[in-house]
């Protein structure tokens, strides 16, 4: 092993040119890495070489595409200039100083350099377009179409280009050009989603489903990893009750690697919808393993226990959701409601005492604690007469009577035994429905049976 002299003389021992072979080398490490996309081990050879160099443009140049790759914006930006200067007649770098510059969010820089680049190089579609972005992140949109459209005229066959004209015609009203150029852009380049995915929301926003759903699938096709584009083909197979193909498509999208608690939740919803509660439960559990703090999931959980008369469920979710989304009353009542069905007498007033204290005093808030007040059997929450004056305090001073609040008049008139008024309170409740609505017909029917034990 040499010692640390014997190196000491043999450095003295190089010839002068060495530092010059050195850069050399390291710029020859640096192209390897770089060509392997290896964007940091690159920078750290063209950094060797610029360092022992700093007029050496070829080497200023090298490192700053490196850093770029390597989204290391900032330490681009001294290297690119750098080489911009030792290179005045080369677009290059300005191309890319530009497009440093937007990733920074320096959009007046940005498009400054590309108009730069494009005065050396005007042939460039791809720096119009990069100008277009620029511009248009600057709200200056008609500059930023006529970029774009340049781009276009220069490269008809560029796919991006034509992306970005069609969204913008699309914007400003211009629907079939903008059908044109998205179209154009879907062809030119069938691995990319984005246009094909732009032309299913524009046929879904019009109402035009089937037109929607092909290029939904379209996009699958070329993205068939993305759960998010799974979901929309879902939902837009639901508009056109196709239902089997919808759970499919929600079912393929919660499948995926990557899948959102969205999925899980949309597929839920769809299987509820169709009464297969047990599978519609198991995916909202898998929506919230992904998200534990989905306000939507216990959401839909509270309710469906509700539904299925789980009331200790309902009070977990409940309580969960109470958590997340703090005191509201609505949620406060169904879990005293909830509490009061599993049995939990303690916790059914305590949820009534913080119900009473989040009160806002809106109709809607009062009329629950007087239903509470109404229909509760535990201490602490029963006081029917209060409830009823409360009720009917409501009743007499809305103009016009909700269902609900008559419905809950009705409630406390027959726990006072009066059971005429509690049979005209639903049937004022009724006429206030549509006249083939289910509920009109059970309200009815408890009116009539009010009036029968009188």
């Amino acid at each position: 092993m040499p010692t640390f002299g014997s190196l000491f003389i043999l450095c003295l021992s190089l010839p002068f040119g060495a530092d010059q072979d050195q850069g050399e080398v390291a710029i020859a490490r640096g192209r390897v890495f770089l060509e392997g996309r290896k964007f940091d081990l690159a920078a750290e050879q063209f950094y060797v070489a610029w360092e022992g160099h700093p007029e050496d443009q070829e080497a200023a140049y090298l490192l700053g595409l490196s850093l770029f790759g390597a989204g290391r914006f900032e330490e681009a930006l001294e290297p690119l200039a750098v080489a911009a200067r030792l290179y005045p007649r080369d677009a290059l770098p300005r191309e890319f100083l530009g497009r440093i510059h937007y990733q920074l969010g320096q959009y007046e820089q940005s498009c400054a350099s590309f108009r730069e680049a494009l005065r050396l190089d005007p042939k460039q579609g791809r720096t119009q377009n990069h100008l277009g972005a620029a511009l248009l992140r600057l709200g200056r949109t008609e500059e930023a179409r006529a970029a774009f459209e340049a781009a276009i005229r220069l490269d008809p066959a560029y796919a991006v280009g034509h992306y970005n004209v069609g969204v913008l015609s699309v914007l400003s009203g211009e629907r079939l050009t903008g059908i044109y150029h998205l179209r154009e852009s879907a062809r030119l380049d069938p691995s990319d989603p984005d246009p094909t995915v732009a032309l299913a929301e524009l046929y879904a926003e019009e109402g035009e489903f089937e037109r929607a759903e092909r290029w939904y699938r379209a996009s699958v096709l070329r993205r068939p990893d993305d759960p998010r584009l799974w979901c929309a083909l879902g939902r837009t197979c639901e508009h056109m009750d196709r239902l089997f193909e919808a759970e499919d498509a929600y079912r393929t999208a919660a499948e995926l690697e990557g899948a959102d608690a969205r999925a899980h939740l949309d597929l839920g919803r769809l299987l509820e919808a169709h009464g297969r509660f047990a599978r519609a439960r198991r995916a909202y559990w898998n929506a919230l393993s992904i998200e534990p703090e989905s306000s939507l999931a216990h959401a839909r959980l509270a309710d469906l226990a509700e539904d299925l008369d789980d009331p200790a469920s309902a009070a977990l979710h409940l309580e969960r959701l109470i958590g997340l989304e703090g005191y509201r009353p609505e949620l406060l009542f169904r879990l005293c409601r909830a509490r009061e069905r599993s049995g939990d007498d303690a916790g059914a007033a305590r949820a009534f005492k913080q119900l009473a204290i989040a009160n806002r005093g809106t109709h809607a808030d009062l009329l629950a604690l007087a239903g509470l007040m109404v229909t509760s059997r535990i201490e602490g929450i029963a006081n029917t007469e209060q409830g009823y004056q409360l009720v009917q305090a409501l009743v007499e001073g809305d103009r016009e009577s909700s269902a609900a609040s008559l419905y809950v008049l009705s409630q406390a008139e027959m726990a006072l035994g009066k059971q005429a008024s509690a049979a005209a309170s639903l049937k004022k409740a009724a006429s206030l429905l549509k006249q083939d609505a289910p509920i009109t017909a059970v309200l009815l029917r408890h009116a009539r049976a009010s009036e029968a034990h009188r």
